[in-house]
């Protein structure tokens, strides 16, 4: 009992440390000093901190209680929420998980309620009332006075560790996987508020309100008097589709309408985004413009139902997901929309996420078709997103699970959009786009959900083209259909529009010019490649860049310390799970590098932005 009570008192800071350890120990045997140092300072820091908790609240009796609760809650926070990220992410925390967590604060409980089980309220609570019990413990046995007679010692102490938590809080923002995970969240939470406070911001400009230009007439091709219909899936990846050879049947209506039409349909095999946050991908597949291009083209290129009002037809833009995400009810406050119907409009409460049920959305769009025969517009999903939430349990057990059955739901939608289209004598004049704005893991590379990963689970996505078969002999359908199996990329979407009615002008001209993407009815290169990012001056999520071509999948990860490098052979490994870094030759390596190297904002990640 004596060793017990004699060891007892180092036991959390032990058990803390020892937990931080066991998890970085594959990456301290390649830090540098600075990474080491930082490291040592941040222990240091942890020991200090965890000694004014106690010394505050054996100063301060009266605080003593309350002192207890706070110092219970924050551990009990940081040692759930650091380790539980580090599992489902294999990263800790960065400054740029912490912003997200404050700022869209009701999505972030909406993740945590999603992973909350009864064993993990049992563990929150033994964790908790073990932290209540040992501090009171250390406050109650041991004897501080002998150390810190006089209140000058108390306060140096403060002082010190005031100091260190500034060093540590100047540099989070290169050294936050190199931190004890206390150490971490207590400088990231703090360098965020003092970003507020000083109108700093780490995390990039976000979406700023659009002034677009206004296109003016444009020629067309006549004979193509279409309608236009976008579908757009959230967090939908191609691997999960049976469209696409998933070996669940998650698409049945997709599969059976294809088998049926298959001459009027195109599926694209090797699509990939350009980016796998929702911020900076549907820009891009709206604009035509990619991440890695200045981002003041995004604010002004014309967006996809733009293009519809010059070709005289009605747009709209109907979506189950809310604007007060991103900043997206500014980034659209400036657009001409003919129809315009999101979560805000409709008045319904939160279903999945920040988006409300489908349903009433997939009902909004088929009442608009009923009423209109003139249309070229965007249909956007929420189906996908996290939590999965849905009301079918075919397949039962899994987070796995729960989003094929979204798949399978979303399936059915589609299903009644085509029968509503078939109904009003529509199918056989609109040319219908299905098309995904990025995947989602589910722990194929330690990472779970879309945001902080580029491996291919999150890059693949579905891109599929219904046109009736009267329109094929006035376009270049035989190079779209080589294309289906070309390296291509869902922001091709507007260019391929462009080409497909054939408008033509001299302001259309000079806005083909910037386009990085391809149409895909023009012959495109077999050594094109797609490069993938979440961090320029709009979005400085810290993740890193990727580059995909027909070959190879190389990727620079800069969320962990140090940062790593990937190289997959994907057609061949699929799952990307033999990482060739150490078999390729240099040159291979290099090709990739130098191709990034061409782009400012790709050379910023490799430099540090």
């Amino acid at each position: 009992m004596k060793v017990l009570n004699k060891v007892f008192p180092f036991s959390f800071p032990i058990l803390l440390v020892l937990t931080d350890f066991s998890l970085r120990f594959k990456f301290l045997i390649n830090y540098d000093f600075k990474q080491f140092f930082f490291y040592f300072v941040s222990i240091i820091f942890s020991v200090l901190t965890i000694i004014t908790f106690a010394l505050l609240a054996k100063s301060i009796k009266k605080l003593k209680l309350f002192l207890s609760f706070l110092f219970a809650f924050i551990y009990t926070y940081i040692v759930i929420f650091s380790i539980g990220f580090y599992y489902y992410s294999n990263i800790f925390p960065n400054y740029y998980t912490i912003e997200y967590f404050i700022e869209e604060f009701k999505n972030s409980i909406t993740i945590f309620v999603g992973t909350i089980t009864v064993w993990s309220i049992i563990l929150i609570l033994l964790i908790f009332a073990y932290l209540i019990y040992w501090f009171n413990y250390i406050i109650r046995y041991l004897n501080f006075d002998k150390f810190y007679k006089k209140k000058l010692y108390l306060i140096s102490h403060i002082i010190v560790n005031v100091i260190l938590l500034f060093v540590l809080n100047n540099n989070i923002r290169f050294v936050d996987q190199t931190l004890t995970i206390d150490s971490n969240l207590f400088a990231t939470f703090t360098r965020y508020y003092y970003n507020k406070a000083t109108n700093k911001n780490f995390g990039g400009t976000g979406l700023l309100a659009r002034n677009p230009i206004r296109l003016e007439k444009a020629s067309y091709n006549k004979n193509i008097g279409v309608n236009v219909l976008v579908i757009v899936f959230e967090s939908l990846r191609k691997h999960n589709l049976s469209l696409y050879g998933y070996y669940r049947k998650t698409t049945p209506f997709l599969d059976s309408i294809v088998a049926v039409k298959g001459k009027e349909f195109f599926i694209f095999q090797n699509t990939f985004t350009t980016s796998t946050t929702t911020m900076l991908a549907i820009p891009a597949l709206f604009t035509g413009i990619t991440p890695y291009q200045d981002p003041k083209l995004i604010h002004t290129y014309p967006m996809i139902w733009d293009y519809g009002k010059i070709l005289d037809k009605k747009n709209f833009f109907i979506t189950s997901q809310s604007f007060q995400w991103y900043n997206l009810n500014i980034y659209y406050s400036n657009e001409k929309i003919d129809f315009l119907w999101n979560k805000e409009i409709s008045g319904h409460p939160n279903y999945n996420d920040f988006g409300i049920n489908d349903k009433l959305t997939v009902n909004t769009l088929i009442n608009y078709l009923n009423q209109n025969n003139n249309f070229f517009g965007v249909f956007q999903f929420n189906t996908n997103h996290y939590p999965y939430k849905n009301n079918l349990k075919k397949w039962d057990g899994e987070r796995i699970d729960d989003y094929d059955n979204t798949i399978l739901l979303q399936d059915s939608y589609i299903k009644e959009i085509f029968t509503a289209l078939e109904k009003n004598n529509q199918l056989d004049k609109t040319i219908v786009i299905l098309i995904g704005d990025h995947g989602e893991a589910f722990g194929e590379h330690k990472q779970i959900g879309h945001r902080d990963c580029n491996n291919i689970e999150t890059l693949a996505v579905p891109f599929v083209i219904y046109i009736p078969e009267k329109y094929h002999k006035y376009l270049n359908i035989n190079e779209l259909k080589k294309n289906t199996s070309k390296i291509t990329t869902n922001a091709d979407l507007v260019p391929t529009l462009l080409d497909l009615f054939n408008l033509n002008s001299k302001q259309i001209i000079q806005l083909k010019s910037n386009f990085y993407t391809k149409s895909l009815f023009q012959n495109i290169d077999d050594n094109r490649y797609i490069i993938t990012l979440n961090n320029n001056s709009i979005s400085r999520y810290k993740v890193g860049v990727s580059i995909i071509d027909k070959k190879y999948h190389y990727l620079y990860k800069i969320n962990t310390q140090p940062h790593i490098e990937e190289i997959y052979e994907w057609p061949i490994d699929r799952a990307e799970q033999n990482n060739l870094i150490e078999q390729l030759t240099p040159e291979i390596i290099n090709y990739y590098k130098k191709e990034l190297m061409k782009y400012p904002v790709c050379k910023k990640v490799f430099e540090g932005f």
